[in-house]
């Protein structure tokens, strides 16, 4: 291994030893340690009366995160020699880290599994990038883009080889029904998306629905994705605004196309109504937003209660155009949140809080949330943001600066939103940009 491979593993066991070294060296104040139990917990799952749940936010962390950010930084730029190319190519001039958050509320890095709460991508300043961040942005994504506007052969062709990628891992024993399987549940998903064409709002556009997909050994397919349940794959659909009409062939599947596009049109005009101050403030703007989709056996499009599993989502990306000009939210309903398997304290939080739900069959429980409560859960999701795109530039660094920040949250039936924790997964995702390098992170 070359002195340049040594010094790059020598800069990710120095940040590790530098996170570990601020935590027990530095901390003296345990309350100091923790985020507020409103960060991170939903209101139904920490029993608090109705009046509790008012508050956006709770006290704000101070000395872990910031240790978190001066670590990783100083470390990076300790090893800034890392930047230079050598004879074989090797350019270093980005890493990405994530931060997670345990069930009792401390923040640090993720090693292992779980889920990460916040994704920080650290660049070099005032060096040209050897990577293409667009291939790269969609290698994060999903393993492969297909288009709205596939046909179901065009679909198949594109999926092949993703078949035999995870064939060729050796970790599935009955093949013939794993391909059948994933077949099955690509097409099932393309037809609810084949042909959609959103309207899109002022400020935001949809730019893709994502699918994960778990198997087991077995070769079973599972759309219902829980933390560290099994192999997981991921798929993006492109939208296609080209689109002709939706297909009107099965009445049935027309019915959920006409709700998806619905839900997806109102969940962009709710995002025109999102204010972004704080977060100009700190030289970042939104650059993407995601949301979970669900499809209940009654046909319900809706979005996923955290612990209830992910299967599907939409992101919607801000129209370039529009970066600083927000208009009046429009005039909105309400929306479905649907979990799986309901736990009872959920039940019983919203029928103690007069929070609209009915069962959807014999295991999914819907609960109707209002788009104004919703916007009080996208505040806080936003507060969060801000919260750490701040830390991020308090740390002065000559070579290093901190260029995105993407967040998770969890989604209450009440409409608040918490940042996710290592036991849930997400319904929304917050990524935003800074808007220039400056000369601190």
């Amino acid at each position: 291994m070359n002195r340049k491979k040594w010094l790059l593993l020598s800069v990710l066991m120095g940040i590790l030893a530098l996170g570990i070294f601020d935590r027990y060296n530095v901390l003296a104040d345990f309350d100091d340690e923790t985020l507020p139990v409103d960060w991170y917990q939903l209101p139904e799952d920490q029993s608090v009366s109705q009046e509790t749940e008012g508050l956006r936010l709770g006290r704000q962390p101070k000395t872990p995160v910031s240790n978190l950010f001066r670590s990783i930084g100083t470390s990076l730029d300790n090893y800034s020699e890392l930047s230079a190319p050598n004879a074989n190519k090797w350019h270093f001039d980005r890493l990405v880290t994530k931060f997670a958050v345990s069930a009792r509320g401390f923040i640090g890095l993720l090693l292992g599994g779980g889920s990460f709460s916040t994704e920080i991508d650290w660049r070099q300043k005032s060096a040209p990038s050897l990577v293409d961040d667009k291939k790269l942005s969609e290698s994060r994504e999903g393993q492969i883009t297909l288009s709205t506007n596939f046909n179901e052969d065009e679909v198949l062709t594109q999926i092949e080889p993703v078949m035999q990628a995870l064939v060729a891992t050796g970790k599935i024993e009955n093949v013939p029904l794993f391909r059948s399987n994933y077949k099955e549940q690509v097409l099932a998903h393309h037809r609810l998306f084949q042909g959609f064409r959103a309207v899109g709002s002022q400020q935001w556009r949809p730019r893709h629905f994502y699918l994960f997909l778990r198997f087991s050994a077995a070769g079973n397919v599972h759309t219902n994705v829980t933390v560290g349940g099994g192999i997981v794959s991921l798929l993006t659909w492109s939208i296609d605004n080209r689109n002709n009409d939706l297909p009107h062939e099965n009445e049935d599947r027309y019915q959920k196309q006409l709700a998806l596009q619905k839900f997806t049109n109102d969940l962009g005009f709710f995002l025109d109504g999102t204010d972004e101050v704080q977060l100009l403030a700190q030289k970042f703007t939104l650059k993407s937003v995601g949301f979970s989709v669900g499809l209940t056996g009654s046909g319900l499009i809706g979005m996923v209660f955290a612990s209830g599993g992910v299967s599907a989502g939409i992101s919607f990306s801000k129209r370039p155009a529009r970066l600083d000009h927000i208009q009046p939210p429009r005039s909105l309903d309400s929306f479905y949140l649907i979990e799986s398997a309901p736990k009872s304290h959920h039940v019983e939080y919203a029928r103690s809080n007069n929070i609209e739900h009915r069962w959807d069959g014999e295991n999914t429980m819907i609960y109707k949330i209002p788009f104004e409560k919703f916007r009080k859960g996208m505040e806080k999701a936003l507060d969060i943001s801000s919260f750490f795109a701040k830390k991020s530039r308090q740390v002065t660094l000559k070579k290093w600066y901190v260029s995105e920040i993407e967040s998770l949250f969890s989604l209450s039936i009440s409409g608040f939103t918490s940042i996710v924790n290592l036991g849930v997964t997400a319904s929304v995702k917050v990524n935003i940009i800074g808007t220039e390098q400056g000369h601190s992170l």
